[in-house]
């Protein structure tokens, strides 16, 4: 079993960022939506704990109405910083018939690549922290200004396996969860077999827990030399699925920052919350629509997915 403290009080750190989306679905048009992978998270993050840090960058043109929502919500976004001599990040889509793929239309992403970001105040303290899709170099510089760290878990995506391989995976042995979709773990080895990836993770880099997200077929997660499983919630009606890995880490680390131990228990139970949490993102579009959005709706989920996988 493998054991990391944390205070019930922690503070949740989340980085990643903040955006405008515009999204081309097969019914519809979507456009100006809030959207980031940090903003999604962080978002996730706070139905299950509070309180939650969001490190971030907007432009002069970020919308006003957005970080009032976010502080609403109980997202604290001292860790926002906005430049107003450019524009906000901002993402355009468009989505296949069936949902499965997308394309970038357009990017604007110029704000990102002078980011320098500074942890201040409490959130230098955090105990718990999770690396929001972020360049790793972004997500390195934020993990040295927070060593007090108790529990890290690291998101990515294929854009830096690709481009920023070694770079990525040195911040592999200073995280406690590696949590990657299942097109980006084939795309580490070169390996079809999920299993085998995560085996080879662990020997390279001796990271205590990987989580593999399967979309809508479930997530597969190893530790502590045990191997957990779960389905992805059944829907009849998906609308938009941007933002559902992000949604998921963030209910993962809300969940887990109210724990005391990291053990298989305490993830499976995490998991099955995270898995639901991403259900109702990809039925709406946004994550200012996503923010609507209970605890008492992700519970009545929760235990309906409990009770479909107990026998």
């Amino acid at each position: 079993m493998v054991l990391v403290y944390v205070r019930r009080e922690s503070l949740l750190a989340v980085l990643g960022s903040v955006a405008i989306d515009t999204i081309e679905l097969p019914c519809a048009v979507e456009e100006e939506r809030l959207g980031g992978s940090g903003t999604f998270a962080a978002l996730a993050a706070v139905l299950f704990h509070k309180p939650v840090s969001l490190i971030g960058i907007i432009g002069g043109d970020f919308p006003q109405k957005y970080i009032k929502l976010l502080n609403e919500r109980g997202v604290q976004t001292d860790g926002i910083v906005r430049r107003d001599d450019i524009s906000s990040f901002k993402w355009h889509g468009r989505y296949e018939q069936n949902l499965n793929r997308r394309e970038t239309v357009s990017v604007t992403h110029e704000i990102l690549m002078g980011f320098d970001p500074v942890v201040k105040g409490a959130t230098s303290k955090a105990d718990v922290v999770l690396l929001g899709n972020s360049a790793p170099s972004i997500q390195k510089k934020v993990l040295e200004q927070i060593p007090e760290r108790r529990l890290v878990i690291l998101d990515t995506m294929d854009i830096w396996i690709k481009n920023n391989k070694e770079e990525l995976f040195s911040l592999f042995g200073l995280v406690d969860i590696l949590l990657i979709n299942d097109d980006e773990a084939r795309l580490i080895y070169n390996e079809w077999n999920l299993v085998r990836v995560i085996e080879r993770i662990r020997e390279m880099s001796g990271v205590r827990c990987v989580i593999i997200k399967r979309g809508a077929e479930g997530v597969i997660a190893f530790l502590g030399g045990e191997y957990i499983a779960l389905p992805a919630y059944p829907l009849s009606d998906v609308y938009d699925p941007t933002g559902a890995g992000d949604t998921f880490a963030g209910a993962l680390a809300g969940c887990l920052a109210n724990e005391r131990r990291l053990d298989c228990r305490t993830l499976k139970k995490s998991l099955a919350y995270a898995t639901v949490t991403a259900s109702f993102c990809c039925q709406t579009c946004g994550a200012d629509r996503f923010a609507r959005v209970s605890r008492e709706d992700v519970d009545k989920r929760f235990a309906c997915l409990r009770e479909m996988v107990c026998f």
